[in-house]
């Protein structure tokens, strides 16, 4: 049997709140009668199929996927009240990390179902483990002493079923492969405003509360974004501010901060023009962003012109 040793448990919240009017779920009558267990599933990954990114990164890059994904998957962060309602309430999944002292080739050439359950977050069988916890999901992510992985993940069989659990860890991993292609190949103004950036904020959090908000802008041309697009040489103010925030909260990784710039930049496109003509929303955007900014809600700004492509409507979310 595999010596398996938790590192760390904490729980993994929605990176944006569920809307007030999805906070109540009533279960159904199937959800009602299913079978008071955990539906357990696990994958392993050999370290070839990975990408070239140390176990630091992988973890940070997992995390934010999964609290990335749970904004579309919210219902999985919510508690059941009196075996019927859900409350919305963005209390979060259980997030479990272990070092696993062996090699998976090992695991996976004798696999043994009941050795098996200690890659697991928590027991899936039995009325006990299932009535007594809170979470409705439980992940636990194993790294092999060879660089393997193993992620085990239980669902409550009270709000899903199988085919449930696979569509979310589907939609999981695309989101964590999404997040890796984005940080490749940057642009030398990407590079240098994130290594800008990431610097701003390892000499300021010290100092600051940890809801404080750090925030980079970039001056975005809109002459090609438009629809149909205008000449490069056409006169005017045509551009607008792509906006990038990140919370001052944990560890900030470089390619994390990438990630959120090249996000914002991308968003202004010919969407963004057309709610860029609404004036009076966008004007009471402005004024909401100057007295966060003058209450000292926001933080250190990055300002950089001559971008490629960029992003963010009006709406300043945490991308």
């Amino acid at each position: 049997m595999s010596q398996v040793e938790v590192i760390s448990r904490e729980m993994i919240k929605p990176s944006s709140p569920t809307p007030q009017n999805l906070r109540n779920h009533k279960l159904s009558f199937l959800d009602q009668i299913a079978p008071p267990v955990y539906i357990p599933l696990i994958f392993f990954y050999h370290p070839e199929l990975g990408y070239d990114i140390d176990r630091a990164q992988k973890s940070q890059l997992l995390k934010q996927s999964l609290s990335d994904t749970l904004t579309r998957f919210y219902p999985l962060a919510r508690r059941i009240k009196n075996d019927v309602y859900m409350d919305c309430n963005d209390a979060g999944v259980e997030y479990v990390e272990a070092q696993v002292h062996a090699q998976l080739s090992h695991v996976i050439e004798n696999p043994n179902i009941e050795n098996l359950k200690q890659y697991l977050p928590i027991e899936p069988y039995g009325t006990s483990a299932a009535m007594g916890r809170e979470a409705l999901l439980a992940i636990q992510i194993n790294f092999f002493d060879c660089g393997s992985l193993a992620i085990g993940l239980c669902i409550s069989h009270n709000i899903a079923d199988g085919s449930y659990i696979v569509t979310f860890t589907n939609a999981w991993a695309a989101t964590a492969r999404g997040a890796i292609e984005n940080v490749k190949d940057p642009t030398r103004v990407e590079a240098v405003s994130a290594f800008i950036w990431s610097h701003f904020i390892e000499v300021a959090k010290s100092n600051l509360a940890p809801k404080k908000i750090f925030v980079a802008n970039h001056a975005v041309n809109l002459r090609s974004r438009m629809n149909p697009p205008l000449l490069d040489h056409a006169m005017g103010n045509i551009w607008r501010i792509a906006t990038a925030l990140s919370m001052c909260e944990g560890e900030i990784g470089f390619g994390d901060l990438l990630r959120k710039l090249r996000s914002a930049i991308r968003k202004i496109d010919s969407d963004y023009v057309k709610i860029l003509k609404i004036g009076d929303g966008y004007l009471d955007y402005l004024k909401r962003a100057t007295e966060n900014f003058s209450n000292g809600e926001l933080c250190w700004r990055i300002d950089a012109v001559q971008v490629e492509k960029h992003e963010y409507p009006y709406g300043c979310g945490r991308s």
